[in-house]
């Protein structure tokens, strides 16, 4: 059986419980997965992901502070999903990592 992987991109379009099942979706991915190497972008974005939600659950009623700081952490999280990783020779983002189970694609030669 072939699995397919999917690119993601666009994080600004979705809504902000799209955004953290997504983002937690490529981070389960990622963490542990022994073809990826620990890095500091893996680590910045389970912190931008943990901020984010905090401020989601701290805004239950809006207001102009409570708005603001999740519009932040939210940047923050799609900067950090989106953040070319500096120890990888490709310039890939963590939402094109395959997950542990999946298989890469192969690269067209041609």
């Amino acid at each position: 059986m072939s699995e397919t992987i999917h690119v993601v991109t666009g994080f600004g379009a979705l809504s902000d419980p799209q955004l953290s099942t997504t983002a937690a979706t490529i981070l389960k991915g990622v963490v542990g997965n022994p073809a990826i190497p620990a890095s500091e972008q893996v680590t910045k974005a389970q912190a931008a992901l943990g901020a984010f939600n905090l401020t989601v659950a701290a805004q239950p009623h809006g207001g102009v502070t409570a708005t603001a700081e999740k519009k932040a952490t939210r940047r923050d999280l799609i900067v950090a999903l989106q953040h070319p990783g500096s120890s990888h020779r490709q310039r890939i983002s963590l939402a094109s990592i395959p997950s542990a189970n999946q298989t890469p694609m192969p690269k067209h030669r041609g």
